[in-house]
């Protein structure tokens, strides 16, 4: 009985330290986060906006979850380290709110991208977690389901 309670105090000890420090940031997160810091170095968030705002004449009106063709995912995005080389065809769009439009990639476990906001002055998004959204540019914010 005594070797029982020992090895759950021990266990919980164990699972408190990791709660509280965490077990650090794996590579594939370390990999993200360069990805913003690197889009925020290279890219134009000029060239970003022009090449979704004519999406917003298509698809600003559609419903909530709305998905955008992959054919017609502007090409300029593809070329953004955020998306960290991502093959023709696998960065998802679709309409979070009437006025943004969010693009990312990943997979089950988690996704990231940027939030294109038909307002270049919008400060806070409406379809997307605010938690989970960092500005980039007017209008234009980071997106990331990961901390």
């Amino acid at each position: 009985m005594r070797a029982l309670v020992h090895g759950l105090l021990i266990g919980c000890v164990t699972l408190g330290l990791i709660s509280l420090c965490g077990c650090g940031n794996p590579q594939w997160l370390a990999d993200i986060h360069r990805g913003f810091d690197k889009t925020k170095k290279e890219c134009q968030p000029g060239d970003v906006r022009a090449s979704v705002m004519p999406l917003f004449e298509k698809y600003g009106h559609a419903k909530e979850g709305t998905a955008i063709p992959a054919s017609e995912i502007p090409e300029t995005l593809y070329s953004l380290p955020i998306f960290l080389n991502a093959k023709a065809r696998e960065i998802d769009g679709f309409v979070s709110h009437r006025d943004e439009l969010t693009f990312m990639v990943g997979s089950g476990f988690g996704h990231w991208g940027i939030v294109v906001c038909r307002d270049e002055t919008t400060r806070v998004l409406k379809g997307v977690d605010v938690h989970r959204a960092t500005p980039w540019a007017n209008g234009i914010f980071f997106f990331s389901e990961y901390r």
